[in-house]
């Protein structure tokens, strides 16, 4: 059996971002009290995890190590709500060409699996996907997401 893993933003879809940040900043003011908007160094989300960059931001803002960690699960609850009340009901115009004709290609096939392996937490993930059209080739109970460790690595 082959396992085909694939990265959601920039990968399957792009430019699908802007529900998905909004939804991090309300979480991280809600959790946390900070206002993420206000912090002067930018960050790019590029290759990292949803609890990575939310410890990055709330870092630069002097929030301790220790109270990151204590609301770790607070903050993936409070985007992954947030996510779901932000994101258009329709996000099928962020697939990249040729993603949905590859997945269907992949699903037709007895040695292949499509898989996630993303930094977007699991909820936020799934409902991207689903919003994109494309959600129904990743099985649930399946997959890495930034909501299982915040480092890639981990």
């Amino acid at each position: 059996m082959l396992l085909l893993l694939f990265d959601i933003d920039g990968t399957l879809v792009s430019g699908a971002t802007e529900a998905h940040q909004a939804a991090m900043y309300e979480a991280l003011a809600a959790v946390h009290s900070i206002d993420a908007r206000k912090l002067g160094r930018p960050l790019s989300p590029a290759g990292r995890t949803d609890p990575e960059i939310a410890r990055t931001i709330l870092l630069d803002a002097g929030v301790s190590a220790e109270r990151i960690d204590d609301r770790a699960d607070e903050v993936r609850e409070a985007c992954s709500r947030a996510y779901a009340r932000l994101c258009p009901p329709d996000l099928s115009q962020f697939v990249l060409p040729g993603i949905p004709d590859l997945l269907t290609w992949v699903s037709g096939r007895s040695d292949a699996l499509p898989g996630l392996l993303t930094g977007n937490y699991e909820a936020v993930a799934r409902l991207k996907l689903a919003r994109a059209g494309i959600g129904s080739f990743f099985p649930s109970g399946q997959g890495a997401f930034g909501s299982d460790d915040e480092d890639r690595a981990g």
